[in-house]
């Protein structure tokens, strides 16, 4: 299960595409990762003031419907595992 508030990880650029999608380019590891528009919003609200129930609040706010909280969690830890969040510096980690 996801611990805390996800942040996105500062090292990294990001690029929104014109179709919605979100590149995010690590340059240490030169690996470079496509979100969807859906993914984008989700990483957009890894700012550290939200977890994954506030998140799903937020998703639901914006398109009417909530997403299932299964695959929403699955994302996040997707992006934990790929380093694309950290907690105050330090891999967000899993329990």
């Amino acid at each position: 299960m996801l611990i805390g508030f996800p942040v996105r990880n500062p090292e990294l650029k990001t690029k929104l595409l014109p179709d919605g999608h979100v590149v995010v380019f690590n340059d240490r590891t030169l690996w470079a990762h496509i979100l969807s528009p859906c993914g984008a919003a989700i990483w957009e609200f890894c700012d550290g003031r939200h977890n994954l129930d506030s998140i799903l609040d937020e998703l639901e706010s914006l398109t009417g419907s909530r997403p299932p909280a299964q695959e929403t969690e699955k994302f996040l830890a997707d992006l934990v595992t790929s380093g694309l969040v950290v907690n105050n510096g330090k891999s967000y980690g899993l329990e």
